[in-house]
């Protein structure tokens, strides 16, 4: 990667300061700018650190993030190619994660999910009508701008986003419990494996768990392929018929019979007015604390491991 974004270094025009988090090669720190005083979010990756796939992607992930203008994107500012590191520069996410701002309201219901879905399906819709699949789509990728009441919500993390090529991609990524079947399965695909994504973070918004999960991998791809999952009782009892109706649209192993986004935006369930009746939390929070517990192990799984799993399933 040789193409550099601007003469200027990064000290030229940021403070770095405190560590946002960190990653097997990367670290993202809170930084100045030393200009206008705003604050910043950078991402720190360490050259020596990457491979010569590692460097494709990224060039990749920044030529996505300068392409995609959207007020529910993560809002991209700058990328460096220095000596030592690569910079990418982009807009603060102060208000944490979308599952921790649910689970700590008094009152949730269909009608408050029905927002969150709108909003991340229509943004789907931009990147997919151009062209451009996110490949992780998760709870850890859907972040909110401030602390505030009515907080924009964004979709973050490119890492894994790509074009589609004319003939799909083969590439083995993604998030174990969020992962579709045609990519467990080895398949070409284009962007359906976003919507499978999207209907495993739409089932445990309305219901606190998630619709696939087991502690072996292996088994759990297992399911994942069979599209097995239920709406069990009690839990489901008190969510609508077209909720559920919209989900099952969305896991459907057969991508060419899955919804698209632009489907999903015109189901009755989007498009109509839902159910205010109080959906209860407790199990979201169960289950939000148990995925930040299990994150550091699973949740940023190395690509290459993805694959060794996901091999012991292939017909």
């Amino acid at each position: 990667m040789h193409r550099k974004s601007t003469t200027k270094t990064l000290e030229d025009t940021y403070k770095l300061g405190k560590l946002l988090g960190k990653g097997n090669y990367s670290e993202v720190r809170l930084a100045m700018n030393v200009t206008d005083k705003n604050m910043y979010a950078v991402k720190v990756m360490t050259k020596s650190k990457l491979t010569k796939e590692d460097k494709d992607a990224l060039a990749i992930e920044v030529a996505v993030l300068q392409e995609l203008k959207h007020p529910n994107v993560l809002e991209f500012v700058a990328f460096y190619d220095e000596h030592k590191f690569f910079y990418i520069v982009t807009e603060v996410m102060g208000g944490g994660e979308l599952f921790d701002r649910i689970v700590k309201k008094e009152f949730y219901s269909e009608a408050d999910a029905q927002g969150v879905i709108k909003t991340l399906a229509a943004t789907l819709l931009y990147m997919h009508e151009r062209g451009i699949v996110h490949r992780d789509l998760k709870p850890e990728n859907v972040l909110l701008k401030d602390k505030s009441d009515n907080a924009v919500l964004k979709i973050a993390d490119f890492g894994f986003a790509t074009h589609v090529p004319k003939d799909g991609c083969r590439t083995t990524c993604g998030t174990p419990g969020y992962v579709a079947p045609e990519v467990v399965g080895g398949k070409r695909y284009r962007l359906t494996p976003d919507v499978w994504s999207f209907g495993v973070i739409f089932y445990i918004l309305l219901c606190g768990y998630p619709p696939f999960y087991d502690a072996n991998q292996t088994q759990l791809f297992k399911t994942i392929r069979a599209g097995k999952y239920q709406f069990d009782s009690p839990y489901w009892d008190p969510i609508s018929k077209e909720a559920k109706s919209l989900i099952s649209k969305c896991l459907t192993v057969d991508e060419t019979k899955r919804y698209t986004m632009a489907h999903i935006l015109a189901d009755p369930w989007v498009t109509g007015k839902a159910a205010k009746q109080k959906i209860e939390t407790n199990r979201l929070a169960v289950f939000n604390a148990k995925r930040k517990l299990k994150s550091a192990l699973i949740a940023a799984i190395a690509a290459n491991r993805l694959i060794d799993l996901v091999d012991k399933v292939k017909v």
